[in-house]
Order: structure tokens, then sequence, then C-alpha cells
């Protein structure tokens, strides 16, 4: 993978994990930190205030510059943290329960389809080593999966892919 395919998946990652681990709003993208004086608004101050405490923290260095590696460990790390987070009972695996959260409609189906393929041993639990396989190129395979298994077979039949296609065309 090329530095410019990386930066892009790690872009794709830190959207994903910045709406589910900040248990916001499916449409909020900033983390609760970033509100400073706590009042519910997040200003673009406290953005432009929050984003470069976090670059500093990213710049493991202090080059002034955010390298892949360092790009990817912080990735890690939110992982990390976010699995932390989903993890309700501390026992260092996710049930079906705390990996689909409070999410509905589309958003509920695709985190249903995700817990059940990255489930690797099939024991309704995620390991963190499991968890771990969500990785950009993975997430956007089992997003575009879940849209196109309209049947929820858990396979994409001729048909569902043709029906996806016409769905789009028609718009």
């Amino acid at each position: 993978m090329n530095l410019h395919q990386r930066l892009s998946a790690g872009l794709i990652l830190l959207l994903s994990v910045g709406t589910v681990c900040a248990k916001h709003p499916p449409d909020t993208f900033f983390p609760a930190d970033y509100d400073t004086n706590r009042d519910g608004t997040i200003t673009q101050d406290e953005v432009q205030a929050g984003r470069a405490l976090e670059f500093m923290g990213i710049d493991t260095d202090a080059s002034g510059y955010l390298g892949v590696e360092e790009v990817q460990a912080w990735l890690e790390q939110q992982q990390s943290k976010q699995f932390d987070q989903l993890d309700i009972d501390h026992n260092g695996l996710l049930s079906p329960e705390e990996f689909v959260d409070a999410r509905t409609g589309r958003a509920l189906r695709i985190a249903k389809k995700t817990f059940k393929f990255t489930d690797a041993n099939t024991d309704g639990a995620l390991s963190l080593p499991e968890y771990n396989v969500l990785k950009p190129v993975n997430l956007d395979l089992i997003r575009l999966f879940s849209v196109l298994d309209l049947d929820d077979d858990d396979q994409i039949s001729q048909g569902e892919y043709l029906q996806a296609v016409s769905a789009r065309n028609a718009n």
C-alpha cells in the first residue's frame, strides 16, 4: 500500500472511530472533550484548540509534521480506546449488545454485520485482536456488503447487485 492509500485509509478509520468513540449522536464528529466550557456546543475556536492539542499528541517526534507511523500509532491507540469504551462490563470482550450500542436503522444493520464478520471464532464475543481487524479497508468492505446484501444472507446475489446499481442510476 502506498503512502497516499495508507493516509486515505487512516482518514477513513479516523472518521469512523471519531463518530463511534465519542458516543455522540451519529451525525456528530467532534469528541466531547473539545467542548472545553461544557456548554453542550462545540464552537469553531474549541475545534481549533482541540485539533491543535490532538496534533501535538500525535506528533510524537515534535517535528511539526505527522508521519505515517505517527498517524498509524495514534489510530491504533484510538481503536484500543474505542474498544475500552465499548466494553462496558470491562471483561476484555465485546458482546453483541456492547458492540451494537444504541445504533438504529442502517447503522444497526451495519453494526450487526460487522460483529458477525469479525467474530472469527464465532463465540459470540469480540476480543481485542478480533476487534483490531476493523481496519479501514475491512470497514469499507463490510459497509458496502451490508448495503448490497439486501436479504441479509451474507452473500450478494446478482439480483441484489443489480438492484443496488439500478437504484443508484435512478437517483
